[in-house]
């Protein structure tokens, strides 16, 4: 309950489970990888959620998957490459049939700049369930990282053709602004923010907003729009946790804005 919680974006209701998760008993792996998962989304407590994760990886001798992949992507937020990609093949190993462990993988790959690598797995991924969004999602990031805009635009395509509940509308709003389609890109951003105004206050996708939009405006280079929009986020704590690896923000890394808001959500420059 405290897992579904807190991917639900119910921080009060996910810490009040995982406490009585831990009180059941103290000796639960499961229990403490979900702490991990709440410190790091919640509360944005990095070495915390490490320490929970771990914790959890020696409570379980015969290997925990799940906490595996939490701790991989952790590091990988941290840019702490070589780690993720370690704990990342810990997780896929003891559980190779995880569409999701394998996604998170293929990304590690593509920050690590092992391009054929991530590839291999995303068309693995789409090949046994074309409707997987995490695939189109891995398929795109891998084609945008090469600069490859055409098949980067028409993954995201896919996935929102093809993948249920698939929202790439800000990543390929970014490739068409950065292709010079910029109205085409200004209509998501008024969507966005229509949004982002109705959805205010709100658990769950409306946290992605702030980042959506910062996104899609760095496409623009709208760089005071992207730089505020993050600012946004910080103050509603919006899911920001891939804020220092995301590619289509680049463009602000030397920013002095940007980089205190990676600072507040603990994240190095």
């Amino acid at each position: 309950m405290a897992y579904i919680h807190a991917f639900a974006g119910d921080k009060a209701r996910a810490q009040r489970y995982a406490a009585k998760a831990v009180r059941l008993d103290p000796q639960s792996s499961d229990a403490h990888m979900v702490v991990g998962v709440i410190r790091q989304f919640f509360d944005w407590d990095w070495a915390g959620a490490e320490t929970a994760y771990r914790q959890s990886i020696a409570l379980s001798p015969g290997g925990h998957a799940e906490a595996h992949h939490e701790l991989s992507m952790l590091l990988m937020r941290r840019r702490r490459f070589d780690e993720a990609l370690r704990e990342g093949l810990r997780a896929w190993n003891l559980a190779p049939t995880s569409a999701r462990f394998e996604q998170g993988l293929g990304e590690i790959y593509v920050l690590k700049e092992q391009y054929e690598e991530a590839l291999a797995h995303a068309r693995k991924l789409l090949a046994s369930d074309s409707t997987f969004g995490g695939g189109y999602r891995l398929l795109g990031l891998a084609y945008l990282e090469q600069r490859k805009f055409k098949e980067a635009a028409k993954a995201w395509q896919d996935c929102l053709r093809l993948a249920p509940g698939c929202d790439g509308r800000a990543s390929l709003a970014y490739i068409n602004a950065v292709t010079g389609r910029r109205a085409e890109a200004m209509k998501v951003a008024d969507t966005l923010e229509a949004q982002w105004k109705q959805e205010r206050g709100t658990s769950g996708t409306s946290s992605w907003r702030a980042q959506d939009l910062a996104t899609v405006y760095a496409g623009l280079g709208e760089k005071e729009k992207a730089l505020r929009w993050l600012e946004r986020g910080t103050e509603t704590h919006a899911y920001m946790l891939y804020l220092g690896i995301d590619p289509t923000l680049r463009s602000l890394r030397d920013e002095p804005r940007f980089k205190a808001v990676l600072k507040k959500i603990g994240l190095p420059e």
